[in-house]
């Protein structure tokens, strides 16, 4: 039986120190969707195993389609190796 959630669209947050975050990622990974003791930020690997930078927010869900290329071959690997 298979435990894991589905995966989600997300983002960098991008660096928060001036509220502006002007640098907000533009590449969509994919992330297992937030946990719910995080307590607000969200530094889950995402499945190509990147993860957002410490002066970061973390992640932030979007509604677009993943564009990462590694994060795209594993999905497409998984899917055809049936995981």
């Amino acid at each position: 039986m298979d435990n894991r959630q589905p995966l989600v669209s997300a983002i960098k947050t991008g660096r928060a120190w001036n509220g502006f975050q002007n640098d907000i990622g533009i590449i969509v990974h994919a992330v297992e969707p937030i946990p719910e003791n995080c307590g607000g930020d969200w530094f889950t690997p995402a499945l190509c195993n990147t993860e957002p930078g410490r002066r970061g927010n973390g992640w932030y869900e979007v509604d677009k389609p993943i564009n990462y290329p590694k994060c795209i071959k594993k999905l497409q690997k998984n899917i055809n190796h049936g995981i």
